[in-house]
């Protein structure tokens, strides 16, 4: 078969158009990370990586609520620290008081301090989070149509959620059957009464229930503390099952750099081989027409 010029410059553009293809492609890849780009390229990978990126957004999802919940419980945490330290400061001056060494005036002081404590707890036992209140000491209770205190629940896994504003009265070492918030201020009342009666008499103060009150305490920051650990657990399962999804799904359609970098070189090598080759047979072919 004779060599023509036309098939030498058919030759030369369709090697030409090959070496410009995999320019291409390998530029996508160094500029992008991935292997594929658009579904034709391996339809079966590029599936997989769909399903895989649908899994990873599910894992944000819960990501994002036990992050939300983890907000949540710390500053249930917080307030009842400060709750625990108020009524520390409610049992000592009760201790104080049923010594029987206290004057007339530094009664009056101590009913003046648990007075102002008052403000205090209830301060704490009403603080809201996010617009809504941070505690619910009766989740039993029937909710109205429009509740001002919603159970805010969130959902930090597959069937996995956690409640974290509701504090079940169960948690009363003095009355389960009563919200722990109504037993605190309703103690801390009682206690200013009987400092303030005047037929006051120091083996009237009840210590016992102050204490109870305080185990009570103790007791929701266990719940709460429960909760939380059982959220940052469940969040450190998702951050390693999303590395996981992210190396999976790397390894289906990630480009190794290293190897684009040096096939883009070689590539970009033999586009100018071929540049400059061609530049010798189409003189060739030309001069082939011009001189038959």
């Amino acid at each position: 078969m004779q060599i023509t010029p036309t098939i030498l410059v058919n030759t030369f553009v369709n090697n030409v158009n090959t070496i410009q293809q995999q320019l291409v492609q390998l530029e996508e890849e160094s500029s992008s990370g991935t292997k594929y780009q658009y579904p034709q390229d391996n339809p079966g990978a590029i599936a997989v990586t769909m399903d895989l990126n649908s899994v990873s957004g599910l894992i944000t999802n819960y990501q994002n609520a036990t992050a939300q919940a983890q907000d949540w419980l710390n500053a249930q945490a917080s307030a009842l620290q400060q709750l625990t330290t108020l009524w520390n400061d409610v049992y000592s001056k009760a201790v104080e008081a049923q010594n029987g060494s206290m004057s007339p005036a530094d009664r009056q002081a101590v009913i003046d301090q648990l007075t102002a404590d008052q403000t205090t707890l209830s301060q704490i036992l009403t603080t809201t989070f996010q617009g809504q209140p941070l505690f619910d000491f009766n989740p039993a209770a029937p909710l109205g149509p429009n509740p001002a205190n919603q159970p805010m629940v969130f959902e930090i896994g597959p069937g996995a959620s956690v409640t974290v504003n509701a504090i079940d009265p169960s948690v009363n070492q003095v009355n389960p059957a009563v919200p722990l918030d109504q037993q605190l201020q309703q103690d801390l009342t009682n206690l200013i009464n009987t400092l303030s009666s005047p037929s006051f008499s120091p083996t009237s103060v009840n210590l016992t229930v102050l204490q109870q009150d305080l185990t009570s305490i103790s007791s929701a920051q266990a719940v709460v503390g429960g909760r939380l650990a059982r959220v940052n657990q469940e969040n450190q399962y998702l951050t390693q099952l999303n590395q996981t999804l992210t190396a999976t799904e790397s390894s289906i359609d990630g480009a190794n750099m290293a190897q684009v970098a040096s096939q883009l070189n070689l590539e970009e090598q033999a586009y100018q081989a071929a540049l400059q080759t061609g530049a010798q047979v189409l003189s060739i072919s030309l001069l082939n027409y011009l001189h038959p």
